[in-house]
Order: structure tokens, then C-alpha cells, then sequence
């Protein structure tokens, strides 16, 4: 990435972006009326500028690229820098905000439904999931317990069939 085109895009965030927070992911949106330069900053964010309200007979249209989520974090921080202060303040609130929130696939409680604190020693992972080893080994135990005599039955060759239930 061109360091020139960086410091254009920070300007011009400076001047008609905004940064927020909306469900729970961070924005970067930059608006104005002038298509070719929004266009100019789309191809620089890798983003598609889109029509954000119609002209009328009294207003030009107005044009919008937006950033969401992970793409918004990643140009905060590269343009970071380059703002001033009141613009660093609200990136900052803005991440710690995003920061703060629980995302999908990071796990946001730290015990079991039974009250066991997920360790790393207490903590088994399977098809992507996370449980609770003690209170496996308990389930596992009290399955064992009901299917004692069965299995033993298996164990002397008595039986043949496997457990199915």
C-alpha cells in the first residue's frame, strides 16, 4: 500500500468519516456527495461505494463506503496515526467497546453449567467445541455403573450383541 494513498485516506476520513459502533461490530463510514472521490477511497479500502440517499429536486444524492467488523479495525488502526485527537479518542472507544463484546466462537463464560472452572486441565475440546472433563468423567462413570452387569456379560462371551443404548 502507497504511503501517499494512506495519508489521503486518513484526510479524507478526517474530514467526512465517522467511526461508531452498530450490533455489536465497529464501523468506518465515510459519505459525501462527490462519487469519483468515495470511489477513490473504495478501491483504496477494497470496498464498494454505494448510494446512500437519492437526489431530490433540493439535494444532490449522497454516496456512502462503509467498513464492518474486522475490515473497520484493521483501517482504524492503520490511520490511527494520522488523526487528530478527538478522531483517536473515539477509535479508541470504539475498540474498547468492540473489544468488550462477545464475539461468536469465543467462549464467554469460564464454568460448566455445573459450576467447574474451564481450565486448560478441565477443559476437553471435540468437533470444535469446548466441555467440561469432570463432569464427563462423572457421566462416563454413571453410564459404567448402569451397564456394569452387561458388560461384564460381553466381557465373558456370554453375550455377543454390542450396547446400543
Amino acid at each position: 500500500m502507497n504511503i501517499d494513498l494512506v495519508q489521503w485516506a486518513a484526510g479524507l476520513v478526517e474530514g467526512e468519516g465517522c467511526f461508531y459502533f452498530d450490533r455489536n461490530a465497529p464501523v468506518l463510514k465515510v459519505g459525501m456527495t462527490d462519487r469519483d472521490v468515495l470511489e477513490k477511497f473504495g478501491a483504496i479500502v477494497k470496498r464498494s461505494t454505494n448510494l446512500s440517499r437519492k437526489a431530490t429536486e433540493h439535494t444532490k444524492a449522497v454516496f456512502e463506503v462503509k467498513l464492518i467488523g474486522k475490515h473497520a479495525v484493521g483501517w482504524a488502526m492503520t490511520l490511527y496515526s494520522l488523526m487528530c485527537s478527538r478522531r483517536r479518542e473515539r477509535i479508541r472507544s470504539v475498540l474498547e467497546k468492540w473489544k468488550a463484546t462477545p464475539k461468536p466462537g469465543r467462549p464467554t463464560s469460564t464454568t460448566c453449567h455445573r459450576g467447574h472452572e474451564f481450565t486448560d486441565e478441565t477443559t476437553g475440546r471435540q468437533h470444535g467445541r469446548r466441555y467440561c472433563r469432570i463432569c464427563q468423567r462423572a457421566a462416563t462413570s454413571r453410564w459404567h455403573k448402569a451397564h456394569r452387569a452387561l458388560l461384564n456379560e460381553i466381557r465373558r462371551g456370554r453375550r455377543r450383541s454390542t450396547i446400543t443404548e
